[in-house]
């Protein structure tokens, strides 16, 4: 399989769907701040893939993760999300079981989708951005069965729908 992946610095705009699903890439996988899109399943299925970076070079991102982009992947540690993040799409980051530490949401995500989160066993803590929040949408079973998150979640103020059994299964979880 591929060991490294190096994107091109500038100038890629889409990250189309499925584009890496199924090629064994290892290792860290680095977005630029120059794309916009990153598409349903583009690196679904990477259990080798350990790291995800998003490098902002000096530009904001205006980005949206579609749909089971990062599923079922090896992606471990903490996972930060880039401010400029506008979605993040159903089944995003489902199964990504060795994320560990905190999920940090930037202020510009809108819209969290069905089960973006859902089975990231390793998350053990989520904060949302308070300041300035853009967030409006949580969809049902974003954190379902998210089983280490614990302590207590401060959702964002402006939040104006909330899906169901969003944080199903997290006994370890004190308040909300």
């Amino acid at each position: 399989g591929i060991t490294k992946l190096v994107l091109p610095q500038s100038g890629l705009r889409v990250i189309e769907g499925s584009a890496f699903y199924g090629t064994g890439i290892s290792g860290q996988v680095t977005i630029p701040s120059s794309v916009t899109k990153i598409g349903s399943s583009a690196f679904a299925g990477l259990e080798n893939m350990d790291k995800l970076v998003f490098a902002e070079q000096g530009r904001k991102y205006n980005l949206i993760i579609d749909v089971s982009a990062f599923a079922n992947t090896g992606i471990s540690g903490t996972l930060k999300l880039p401010e400029g993040l506008k979605s993040i799409g159903t089944n995003a980051f489902i199964n990504s079981r060795k994320l560990t530490g905190i999920l940090a949401l930037p202020a510009s995500l809108e819209t969290l989708e069905y089960g973006a989160f859902r089975n990231c066993t390793g998350l053990e803590s989520l904060e949302f951005a308070q300041s300035e929040s853009k967030l409006k949408t949580i969809e049902g079973e974003v954190f379902t069965g998210s089983t280490n998150i614990k302590g207590t979640v401060m959702l964002p103020p402006g939040l104006q729908a909330m899906g169901n059994n969003i944080f199903g299964n997290l006994t370890q979880l004190e308040a909300i």
